[in-house]
């Protein structure tokens, strides 16, 4: 799509959904989040927690439809938030038709013809839940840290430990006190991703970005 055509649309659908009643601060362009951009995003004025996410598209048959709702699909997956996923489809100069591809995300076999063309939601309506979208992305998050927590510690720690102590016995790296701090702080700098501070004695360890997502 040329970045002109695209551009126009993205005004169109900025107006439309201006039209619909939707807060213009809870309007986002081009956000980015991780490896991707997207054209709109919707936002929770509250909470900041994505509600829905629109690609602007210029598409000209079935098999490009189907194509929009896999990069949708992806964007989905890599959000921490359940999300309303939609794309607006340019048919023809100041005209767009709406499809919501929300269900056919959850059930990829969803015929195209059962997303739209449809009504842009309400503000209100996709708010909804916002609490629950919350306390999922919580459990979300604390799932991939566990997971991540039980692959250190029964996996690559226990691993370290056994490599010196074979290591030692060989006498290929004697053990003392200096090399044992350091096997500490190795394992420390494993585990501190995982934990919001480690306390040792008077020192506090703090891992700055885990704070920063308080």
């Amino acid at each position: 799509m040329a970045r002109g055509a695209e551009r126009q649309l993205e005004l169109l659908v900025l107006q439309e959904l201006k039209k619909a009643g939707y807060p213009e601060d809870s309007i986002v362009t081009d956000w980015r989040y991780r490896n991707n951009i997207f054209d709109f995003v919707i936002v929770d004025k509250t909470t900041d927690i994505p509600l829905m996410i629109i690609e602007c598209k210029h598409v000209n048959n079935q098999h490009s439809l189907d194509a929009v709702a896999n990069q949708l699909r992806r964007y989905s997956d890599s959000l921490d938030y359940p999300v309303r996923t939609c794309a607006a489809v340019s048919t023809g100069e100041s005209k767009f038709d709406f499809y919501d591809f929300t269900e056919k995300i959850k059930n990829p076999d969803l015929p195209i013809s059962e997303c739209g063309p449809t009504d842009i939601p309400s503000y209100d309506l996709i708010k909804t839940g916002v609490k629950s979208k919350l306390i999922t992305a919580q459990k979300k998050r604390k799932k991939k840290y566990i997971n991540g927590l039980r692959i250190v510690c029964w996996g690559i720690i226990p691993l370290v430990v056994l490599a010196v102590a074979i290591l030692d016995a060989m006498g290929v790296y004697e053990l003392n006190t200096e090399r044992l701090i350091m096997v500490g702080i190795f394992i420390i700098s494993i585990l501190l991703p995982f934990f919001g501070e480690i306390k040792l004695g008077d020192l506090t360890l703090t891992h700055k970005k885990k704070d920063e997502e308080k």
